[in-house]
């Protein structure tokens, strides 16, 4: 008798309704701010390796022209390497290379620059008396808000 007189009793239930309610609206918004918080950081980050990226591509066409304003036939830039001079493998990822190696961008706080010698074009004249076309890989690195960006461009000029 007791029990059918407790079933029976809903004056609670709106409490009890409301409650769960409650509980559920909470877990939905607490799931709609951490998704926020995710992805204002994408975006962080989406721009940040943006910024890197054209950084290090106007890095790497300031060195092309460098190597185009240069006399290279008789005096190359210092910071111009021979071939095998780079090992795109092993010095590319290296901070070791990109201090000692690469040079500051004269407009640019956080890229950096370098350029390899490659060889000579394919179909060149192997005349001594005409000019031949000279292959460089142009570098260009910015490592600025916790990113990382590296361009390489291929240069030719004819000398």
């Amino acid at each position: 008798m007791k029990w059918k007189a407790l079933l029976q009793d809903r004056g609670g239930s709106v409490l009890v309704l409301g409650m769960l309610m409650l509980v559920l609206l909470s877990i939905l918004g607490i799931a709609v701010v951490n998704t926020s918080t995710i992805e204002v950081q994408v975006a962080s980050n989406e721009r940040s390796y943006k910024e890197n990226l054209y950084e290090a591509e106007a890095g790497a066409i300031e060195a092309a022209q460098s190597l185009q304003n240069s006399d290279l036939a008789n005096v190359a830039p210092g910071w111009l390497q021979g071939i095998g001079g780079i090992n795109e493998a092993n010095d590319m990822f290296r901070d070791t290379f990109w201090n000692n190696t690469a040079v500051p961008s004269a407009g640019l706080p956080g890229a950096r620059l370098s350029a390899a010698f490659q060889g000579f074009a394919p179909g060149s004249s192997l005349s001594v008396s005409s000019s031949r076309i000279h292959l460089y890989s142009v570098y260009g690195r910015s490592n600025r808000n916790n990113g990382n960006a590296i361009v390489r461009v291929q240069y030719r000029k004819a000398f």
